[in-house]
């Protein structure tokens, strides 16, 4: 079930989610609507931190001098680096490349040069 927010949430806020009869079912069995449906089962509190990394899921790179490398990642990502985008090191050097572009949506981010 989704449920879409028409505002923000606040930091720290304690939030209820109120269910009517009949809107959770038991699939397992007939039940058709459940008696009572408690908010300590249906709350949730706004975190400040997001405490899972995300992870390098899949990758497209080239296979030529010149070409694009696509990086898709678990979950959506910001840029953060003074470049605005995907910073390049060169392996071995630590050579940072300033020819590149990089464009960020999402969960995937393409490297060009």
């Amino acid at each position: 079930m989704t449920i879409p927010l028409v505002k923000n949430l606040k930091i720290g806020q304690k939030l209820y989610v109120l269910l009517q009869d009949g809107t959770v079912r038991d699939a397992t069995t007939s039940s058709t609507n459940v008696a009572t449906v408690q908010t300590a089962g249906y709350s949730f509190t706004v975190k400040d931190l997001d405490t899972i990394k995300p992870t390098l899921d899949w990758s497209a790179t080239t296979t030529l001098t010149a070409g694009s490398v696509t990086l898709y990642f678990s979950e959506a990502i910001q840029a953060s680096s003074a470049l605005g985008g995907a910073n390049v090191t060169v392996y071995g050097t630590n050579a940072d490349l300033y020819d590149i572009t990089s464009t960020v949506s999402g969960n995937k981010v393409t490297i060009q040069n």
